[in-house]
């Protein structure tokens, strides 16, 4: 447990983990892809841009009370519970806010962006809640008499969201998984699962595709897989109180209790390159002062996963 710990804070067999180099980070990013290392201090939040070409550190002039009163106002009906139900289908979202914080955020740094079709960000603080692609950059056809559709920040980059910057090493902005991948997909008493593995199975054929539901969805099974996408359709629990018992419920078996916890995923190394989490909250998690969020999608990354898909 205690290696979990260490190593879910960026530290391994407990060693500090050296930070990579800015010429290192340079060396791991492609022409078109830049860094954004966001740092939010008590009145102050900054941006460092890190590209191939250069370096570029940018100070923003929002005040992080607003961004973090921006953010709630953004996130609450997401995450709202009537009826001790999450019902996304029918929360609203705020679009006016949601190009607020594009504003605040990202379009001062455009200059610096120029080129570039791929970020890789890392947020800090309050900046953790905030649903990057679903920023909105402008709209398309405004005019007095009516507004236009809304631009996403989707469209225009590729995004992909870092822990730390230390996480950029080594990894690609892509899985870089072979032409023939193999996927292995588990379900587990989630309304869904089986259609959804079914999906899967029909997109990609049955021949690269090992499915398992129910009983078989185990403990075992997830973690000693030997394909290039391990892909989990299953519930989620976040626990506030101690984040190595956040878990992903599976079934059990005589090898495990089928609950999958964080500290058991970071403890462990694993074979897929790319990790799908269609799970409940499994980016969120215990939000930590310098470490961002502890959750269940930055135990994979932690265990050998170069990426993670993951629901909030």
């Amino acid at each position: 447990r205690k290696a979990a710990a260490l190593a879910l804070a960026g530290e391994q067999t407990g060693t500090p983990t050296k930070p990579p180099s800015l010429t290192q980070l340079r060396a791991d990013l492609a022409p078109d892809e830049a860094l954004v290392d966001f740092t939010v201090l008590d009145s102050t939040v900054a941006a460092i841009i890190v590209r191939r070409q250069g370096i570029a550190e940018i100070k923003l002039h929002t005040a992080p009370t607003t961004l973090t009163t921006w953010i709630q106002a953004l996130r609450r009906p997401l995450v709202a519970t009537p009826g001790g139900r999450i019902d996304l289908a029918h929360a609203p979202f705020d679009e006016a806010v949601a190009e607020s914080l594009f504003h605040a955020l990202l379009s001062p740094l455009e200059p610096s962006l120029a080129g570039v079709t791929r970020l890789a960000i890392s947020p800090d603080g309050a900046l953790w809640y905030v649903p990057f692609a679903a920023l909105v950059t402008g709209r398309t056809g405004d005019s007095s008499a009516f507004r236009g559709r809304p631009n996403y920040l989707i469209e225009r980059y590729e995004i992909r969201l870092l822990p730390s910057a230390s996480f950029l090493a080594g990894r690609k902005s892509s899985a870089d998984l072979p032409p023939d991948f193999r996927v292995e997909a588990l379900t587990y008493q989630v309304p869904g699962g089986a259609a959804e593995l079914a999906a899967i199975r029909t997109a990609l054929g049955a021949d690269r595709v090992v499915t398992r539901d129910g009983p078989a969805a185990t403990e075992h099974a997830a973690m000693n897989t030997t394909a290039d996408v391990l892909h989990l359709a299953a519930h989620g629990v976040v626990d506030d109180r101690d984040p190595l018992a956040s878990h992903i419920e599976l079934a059990s078996d005589g090898q495990g209790d089928g609950l999958l916890h964080s500290s058991e995923v970071a403890s462990h190394r694993i074979v897929p390159r790319l990790v799908v989490l269609t799970a409940c909250e499994a980016v969120n998690g215990k939000l930590y002062a310098g470490e961002g969020l502890v959750s269940l999608a930055r135990a994979f990354l932690v265990s050998g996963a170069h990426h993670v898909i993951a629901s909030q």
